[in-house]
């Protein structure tokens, strides 16, 4: 007799598929996590990546695109770079690299809505065609929030 893992086969036909030779039954670890009605957690060092994320996705009422994220990290952990670093660290383009760090600072060019005001944008007294970006107070407290949350014992 077939066991139960054939019943999603059709009546007609009860051949056990090659495909699914092997299978047998899901362990019971496995079930946890594609059970959508669990939330038990996995994985503790991703769950604080996740909640460092949801810090910065607290300050904006829209979706933010994960390159928001990553113009903010980089420029957390590189304070006081140059805006062309972090466009060739980071693979943007030009206009993405001005677009993003406008939004990461006090001017959002879009819409002509208030920037996340984390960096300043400052011109390089070096050099005067360069931006620099430094963390403003806000976003140093961000920063320090985040690293607090990444570090955390539980």
């Amino acid at each position: 007799m077939l066991s139960s893992r054939w019943s999603i086969l059709p009546t007609h036909n009860r051949t056990p598929k090659p495909w699914l030779t092997g299978l047998g039954k899901i362990p019971a670890s496995r079930t946890a996590v594609t059970d959508p009605l669990r939330n038990g957690v996995t994985n503790d060092t991703l769950l604080r990546a996740l909640r460092a994320v949801e810090l910065i996705r607290a300050m904006e009422p829209v979706d933010l695109p994960c390159q928001v994220f990553s113009s903010f990290l980089y420029v957390v952990s590189h304070d006081a770079c140059h805006m062309q670093a972090m466009k060739h660290e980071l693979r943007l383009s030009d206009s993405s690299s001005s677009r993003l760090s406008d939004w990461v600072s006090q001017y959002h060019r879009l819409e002509n809505r208030k920037g996340l005001g984390l960096i300043h944008k400052i011109p390089d007294p070096s050099n005067r065609g360069r931006r620099l970006l430094v963390l403003t107070e806000k976003g140093q407290q961000l920063s320090d929030q985040i690293e607090s949350v990444l570090t955390a014992t539980d």
